[in-house]
């Protein structure tokens, strides 16, 4: 029979002892060393004991109204081990935003998994290859951004692409972007989210306009203003008055 728990979660430690643990401080504050204790044990070398065996969580600090989150795994089997560990890391798209535009936009991703908390089956926590692609209707198929190599101890990727090359008809167009992390071991873990991207790029061109009127009047005419790709005029609200000669 093989009973284990798991997580990598850095605000986590095992505890193990007695016949039953009911204190979660023991793992941090009574024995300070129980974080390292269980690292000396081995497949080859295991301890041999009736004992209880926990997974401990310590946020020193936890103001009021807000919230943690941790996850933890049941593992049943030593095959499993690895996919469990994957299992509990988190894949994220933390940009692009909901619209977008321009031609270096941002595509960045971000795994919470780390090295160290991997003792286990370190293989499943290094990132081999991190694959960036992008989805549209007009396309039919996801079409590969870019893919970057992976390295030890680094989990946030990112990428830059030309948004206006998947533009369709010059209107706002729905895409996909989906991002694939493939491990060491081959564990792959996958994500998507969805994008506005938009044909234009707006800035404000400042100056002054003055137009031809009587000294002193009140310009009879709104001063218009013309929307072009990367152009928006400055404003001039009617009935304003403008500098006359």
């Amino acid at each position: 029979m093989y009973g284990g728990l798991a997580s990598i979660n850095s605000h986590c430690r095992v505890y193990h002892g007695g016949f039953h643990v009911h204190d979660p401080s023991l793992a941090f504050i009574t024995n300070p060393n129980a974080d390292t204790d269980w690292r000396e044990y081995t497949e080859a070398s295991p301890i041999h004991a009736d004992q209880a065996i926990h997974l401990g969580f310590h946020y020193p600090t936890i103001d009021a109204g807000a919230s943690v989150t941790f996850k933890w795994a049941y593992v049943l089997s030593p095959g499993d081990v690895a996919a469990a560990l994957v299992s509990l890391a988190s894949l994220s798209i933390t940009a692009p935003s909901s619209v977008v535009t321009g031609t270096s936009v941002l595509f960045q991703t971000a795994l919470d998994v780390s090295k160290a908390d991997c003792v286990a089956a370190p293989d499943s926590c290094i990132v081999k290859t991190v694959k960036f692609e992008i989805f549209t209707a007009d396309s039919g198929s996801y079409a590969t951004l870019a893919t970057v190599s992976g390295t030890a101890d680094k989990f946030t990727y990112f990428t830059l692409f030309d948004s206006t090359e998947y533009i369709v008809n010059a209107e706002d167009t729905l895409a996909t972007m989906q991002v694939t992390v493939t491990m060491e071991d081959n564990t792959v873990q996958k994500t998507s989210s969805s994008t506005t991207i938009s044909p234009l790029q707006v800035r404000l061109r400042t100056g002054t306009y003055t137009p031809w009127c009587n000294p002193g009047h009140t310009p009879f005419h709104p001063y218009y203003v013309a929307i072009r790709r990367a152009t928006l005029r400055r404003i001039v609200p009617y009935g304003a008055r403008i500098n006359s000669y």
